[in-house]
C-alpha cells in the first residue's frame, strides 16, 4: 500500500508483509487454502489472477459466482484478520 505508515511485517509470521505474502504466502494463508483444497479440491492459488481465473474455469457454470465469492471472501477475512478488525465480523 503506498501510503500505509504501519508495520509492513505480517502479523502471523513477522516476514515481510507483502499483498502476495498476507494472501497467499504466509504459513497461515497456505494452511487455510490448504483446507479449501480438502474440502473443494480446489488448488492453492499463487496470486490473485490465479485465484479467480483457474476457479472460474474449473466450476461448473452452476456454481462459478460461488467459487469467485467465496475466493474473495477468504481474501477479505485474512484481510480483516491482518488488519486485527475482529470487531467487524
Amino acid at each position: 500500500v503506498i501510503n500505509w505508515n504501519g508495520s509492513k511485517l505480517c502479523m502471523f509470521c513477522y516476514k515481510n508483509g507483502t499483498i502476495h505474502h498476507h494472501f497467499f504466502y504466509c504459513i497461515y494463508a497456505k494452511f487455510l487454502w490448504r483446507a479449501v483444497y480438502l474440502v473443494l479440491g480446489l488448488q492453492r492459488p499463487k496470486d490473485v489472477h490465479d485465484l479467480f481465473h483457474r476457479w472460474y474455469k474449473q466450476g461448473r457454470s452452476s456454481n462459478k459466482a460461488l467459487l469467485l465469492i467465496g475466493g474473495a471472501t477468504i481474501c477479505w477475512t485474512i484481510r480483516l484478520i491482518s488488519n486485527n478488525e475482529r470487531d467487524c465480523f
